[in-house]
C-alpha cells in the first residue's frame, strides 16, 4: 500500500476523481436545498391562498376589534395559521395573536401592497411580534360598498424543521454516493496506473537487435557450390 501512494501517478488520477467527487456534491447539496426550499414555499404559499379565501366568506364585515379579535383566535385555532383582518387604509380590523386596537398601522405592509395591486400578496420576513421569520399571505377581499384584507401567517420554524430533516436524509445518501465513487475512482486508478507501468516498461521487454532472429535467414550464407553438389 505504501509503495502505491508513492506512485505519483495514482495520486494524481485518485485526486482528480476527488475533486470532481467534491464539487459534485457541494453543488447538488446547496441547489437541492434552495430548491426544496423554494418548492415547499410555494406549495404553502398556495394552500395559504386557499385557505384565506375561505376565511374570507367565514367573516362577517361588520365585525372589529374585541370581537373580531375572538373570532380570529377561533378561527386561527382551526386553521394552524395566525389569522390577520385589515381594512384598506392599514387598520388591524382584527388579529388572533395580539389586541387590533394597540396594533399598528399595516398599510406600508409588503403582503398588503402587493395584494393591493394584485389581489394577492406574499412575502417572508422577521416578525417583530412573535421574535422570527414568518410567511405571510394577503388576500383582497371586495365586497359591497366596501373592501378589506385576510391574512395568514405561518412561522418558518415548521418549513426549517421540515428542510432540516430533509438535509440530513440527503447528506447521508450523498455520502454513500459520494463513497462509493471514490472506492470506483480509487480501484480505477490502481488499474490504470498497473496498465500505463506496463506500457512504459514494454519496449524493454524486446531482444536487442542483434541478438534477434530473423524469420528467413540469410540464404547467401547457406548457399553451396556448385562443383561441391557434383
Amino acid at each position: 500500500m505504501k509503495r502505491l501512494w508513492n506512485s505519483s501517478l495514482v495520486v494524481k488520477i485518485f485526486l482528480s476523481y476527488f475533486v470532481v467527487v467534491a464539487l459534485l456534491f457541494l453543488s447538488f447539496y446547496f441547489s437541492a436545498n434552495v430548491l426544496l426550499r423554494h418548492f415547499y414555499i410555494r406549495s404553502l404559499s398556495t394552500r395559504m391562498e386557499q385557505e384565506a379565501h375561505l376565511l374570507a366568506r367565514m367573516v362577517p364585515f361588520d365585525q372589529a376589534g374585541a370581537a373580531l379579535d375572538s373570532l380570529s383566535r377561533q378561527l386561527s385555532g382551526e386553521l394552524g395559521a395566525r389569522v390577520t383582518i385589515i381594512a384598506t387604509d392599514g387598520r388591524v380590523l382584527g388579529d388572533s395573536a395580539e389586541i387590533s386596537e394597540h396594533m399598528e398601522n399595516h398599510a406600508t405592509r409588503p403582503e398588503i401592497l402587493e395584494a393591493m395591486r394584485t389581489g394577492t400578496g406574499t412575502s417572508i420576513r422577521y416578525s417583530t411580534t412573535v421574535k422570527y421569520s414568518m410567511l405571510y399571505r394577503a388576500f383582497h377581499q371586495t365586497g359591497p360598498d366596501r373592501d378589506r384584507f385576510v391574512r395568514l401567517a405561518v412561522p418558518l420554524t415548521d418549513i426549517d424543521n421540515v428542510i432540516r430533516a430533509v438535509r440530513q436524509s440527503l447528506v447521508a445518501g450523498l455520502v454513500v454516493a459520494s463513497a462509493v465513487g471514490l472506492l470506483l475512482a480509487w480501484t480505477f486508478s490502481r488499474h490504470l496506473s498497473r496498465r500505463f507501468r506496463r506500457l512504459v516498461h514494454f519496449p524493454g521487454r524486446w531482444p536487442p537487435a542483434h541478438s534477434r532472429r530473423t524469420f528467413f535467414p540469410n540464404r547467401a550464407a547457406t548457399r553451396l557450390p556448385c562443383s561441391s553438389v557434383i
